[in-house]
């Protein structure tokens, strides 16, 4: 779902046929060089026999003769058995080769999809929102109603399977809607088409993904195909995520190869997180939609982030999932969800002095 909310599918397909290319372009070079070395044994091979034959057949040989007569013929058979072994490798590759070299050959899938991403949004608003997904015995969210507006940070907070996660997917309009209505500075996600609707949203999920690609590559993965920014602005994606620093001191910084399997500098589970959380900020859409943001990371961390994200609200709307409280505390609204509706909605001190939900979840913390 992430990379399909960002519309950089065909980057990262790009990518990973590139790769893809050059493995098997030096596959290519290797077998070329032993499919010539067996034809030429082959062809010595054949020679061998034959005279070999010769020897035995025509000239008579006696007993020594015909023992080293015989040792030349196995030898040739030998030699030309493994010549016809590689053509026959050859022949039986071709098709495969020739399938990928259709598929990964540059425009061959047709050129990619335009799309851009819109950094200024002044309202969303969820009215009477109810879903019901296909076969459910109940209704994952019944008549939900939600307002942010730019400079705004709100929170949604509710135990699991509340509705926090169909809500989120209702306000990106990645579910159908059974009734009510999501509106983006007033018109209707159903009304826009999907790479449109897609482009106001930066979405991080808990499912967020590790590709292990150069920190640059694996960065630009929240922009659309066709999308660009300079270097400044990646450094700037990494210091609201605060993984500048780690960034900084790797062997060769943004090109930095990621992943143990690929000989790459391996990434805690915290430090994949915080990467995620970068390419929500370079693709600065003017919606942020962040699940758990922090839910890997070290507290100290969790802290920095949260302070950098409340400092720079004011460009964007920020909703926020969580289920830490403190993280609640300088949020302008906080909607709590309990079986499929909102149950309360206020700041966290209002919140916590009445009581309901939310003080059963936070009281504790």
């Amino acid at each position: 779902m992430e990379i399909a909310s960002f519309g950089s599918g065909g980057r990262l397909v790009r990518q990973i046929s590139e790769r893809q290319l050059r493995a098997h372009t030096l596959l290519d070079r290797l077998l070329v060089g032993i499919i010539r070395g067996s034809a030429w044994g082959g062809l010595a091979g054949t020679a061998l026999l034959a005279g070999a034959l010769t020897a035995i057949v025509v000239d008579g040989a006696g007993g020594a003769g015909i023992a080293a007569g015989v040792l030349g013929v196995l030898g040739g058979i030998e030699a030309t058995r493994g010549a016809a072994f590689a053509l026959g490798e050859v022949l039986a590759a071709t098709p495969r080769v020739s399938t990928f070299r259709r598929v990964t050959a540059p425009g061959a899938a047709g050129p990619p999809p335009q799309a851009s991403v819109v950094s200024a949004v002044d309202r969303l608003e969820a009215s009477g929102v109810s879903v019901v997904y296909p076969r459910a015995a109940a209704t994952a969210l019944n008549d939900a109603s939600v307002l942010a507006r730019r400079g705004e940070m709100i929170a949604l907070v509710g135990a699991n399977g509340a509705g926090k996660t169909t809500l989120v997917r209702a306000l990106v309009g990645l579910v159908r809607v059974s009734s009510g209505a999501v509106l983006v500075d007033g018109r209707r996600l159903t009304d826009l088409p999907l790479t449109e609707r897609l482009s106001h949203f930066g979405l991080l999920t808990q499912e967020f993904g590790r590709y292990e690609l150069t920190v640059r590559q694996a960065v630009l993965l929240g922009l659309p195909e066709g999308v660009d920014v300079a270097d400044d602005a990646i450094w700037r994606a990494l210091e609201i995520a605060h993984l500048a620093a780690l960034v900084a001191d790797l062997p060769d910084g943004l090109d930095t190869q990621l992943g143990e399997q690929f000989g790459g500098t391996g990434l805690s589970g915290g430090q994949w997180q915080r990467l995620a959380l970068a390419r929500i900020a370079v693709r600065n859409a003017g919606i942020w939609i962040l699940d758990e943001p922090t839910s890997t990371v070290d507290a100290e961390t969790e802290r920095e982030i949260f302070g950098e994200l409340l400092q720079h609200r004011r460009h964007r709307i920020t909703i926020v999932v969580s289920h830490r409280a403190w993280t609640l505390k300088g949020m302008d609204r906080i909607y709590v969800l309990d079986a499929g509706r909102i149950v309360q909605c206020g700041s966290y001190e209002e919140l916590l002095g009445t009581p309901g939900r939310f003080r059963e979840l936070f009281a504790e913390q």
